[in-house]
């Protein structure tokens, strides 16, 4: 079976139309030292892609463990 959602445009709130929130916890796996990131994203203020997981670069500093978790969200 297939499933659509169709969502129709509001421009009257004028609120963003797609809104992405991320964040990340440098080192938070303990066992590999990993950094842990989640984040989700929003379409006319309805969660509709959330996530969690450890990245897969080890990050040196909680910069730039913030910058990968930022970088996944855009794409």
């Amino acid at each position: 079976p297939r499933l659509v959602w169709r969502f129709e445009a509001s421009e009257a709130d004028g609120e963003d139309i797609i809104q992405g929130y991320v964040d990340s916890v440098w080192a938070g796996c303990w066992r590999s030292r990993t950094s842990t990131s989640g984040g989700s994203i929003a379409l006319f203020g309805c969660a509709i892609k959330t996530w969690s997981s450890t990245q897969k670069t080890t990050a040196t500093s909680s910069g730039k463990a913030e910058c990968y978790a930022l970088v996944k969200t855009v794409a």
